[in-house]
């Protein structure tokens, strides 16, 4: 994703073409440059907005994504406990509010393939973990 790298979105298109550009623009929450100026709030509902219009293959690409990352923080919790967030820059309610808004996008356009019952079973889990219910 853009986000992680300090290619422009103009570099991006002349070294891979309109098809690969199309499709990590489209997973991209903010390239460097917004990354500077918008909250991490405003970059996710933009994102989830942007999604709403994106290709199946674009969506694909971000469930996978998703889940490889909701995977890892997983597996943090389970190494270490909710203690995780006391040194996070999110919160568990914050990161389970965009997880589940993104899970909501990609159940509604790409139904229950793979990769979504996947993300949508991470959720779950993750909220078991991090978020505690009282009992």
């Amino acid at each position: 994703m853009l986000e992680d790298q300090p290619t422009s979105r103009e570099e991006l298109r002349d070294a891979f073409g309109d098809d690969v550009y199309r499709i990590v623009h489209d997973c991209t929450d903010a390239d460097a440059d917004e990354r500077t100026r918008l909250t991490w709030w405003e970059r996710k509902r933009a994102h989830l907005g942007r999604m709403g219009g994106a290709s199946d293959e674009s969506l694909l690409v971000i469930a996978a994504d998703k889940v490889c990352s909701l995977q890892s923080l997983v597996d943090d919790l389970h190494r270490f406990g909710p203690v995780l967030f006391a040194t996070s820059t999110r919160t568990a309610d914050e990161l389970l509010w965009n997880y589940r808004e993104v899970l909501g996008l990609l159940a509604a356009r790409l139904g229950d393939r793979p990769v979504v019952a996947r993300l949508r079973r991470l959720v779950g889990e993750f909220m078991e973990l991090a978020v505690p219910q009282p009992r």
